[in-house]
């Protein structure tokens, strides 16, 4: 298939993982643009043991596709694998999704349930609705 036989090509020229743009028109393939593709710093490290497995690059020049900020995401606390598996968190989870960063997020959910909560608490009373606004402009919890 030519598209693998692209991606291929363009990984082991670039030595590293891309991210391409494509379209396909009237059955054939344009490649558009490519890029080093962005990254976690879990999947730094992950994607640079791969390059070194497949043969594309030495151990040393996948060691240098791997960014300062991506060792610093790596050294966040994280949930165990342990405890992500646990009933007692699979009992009690309220929501799913992509995380937006490194690490475990707790603290983070927690104050912006909160802030929501007040949100609504001083949105249904008209009298605070001046000491919501205040507070929320001094505090720098609404988006600017």
């Amino acid at each position: 298939m030519q598209f693998i036989r692209n991606i291929e090509l363009l990984e082991k020229h670039f030595k590293d993982m891309q991210d391409v743009e494509f379209t396909v028109e009237n059955g054939k393939l344009w490649m558009l643009q490519c890029r080093s593709g962005k990254r976690t710093g879990q999947a730094a490290f992950n994607i640079a043991v791969d390059l070194v497995k497949d043969g594309i690059c030495t151990p040393q020049e996948a060691l240098l596709r791997v960014e300062p900020d991506h060792v610093r995401q790596i050294l966040h606390p994280t949930f165990s694998k342990e405890a992500i598996n646990s009933a007692a968190y699979r009992d009690n989870v309220i929501a799913v999704g992509l995380s937006g960063g490194p690490g475990a997020g707790t603290l983070y959910f927690v104050m912006h349930l909160l802030i929501f909560l007040l949100f609504v608490l001083f949105s249904q009373l008209n009298w605070l609705s001046y000491f919501w606004i205040q507070l929320s402009e001094n505090w720098s919890f609404r988006p600017r």
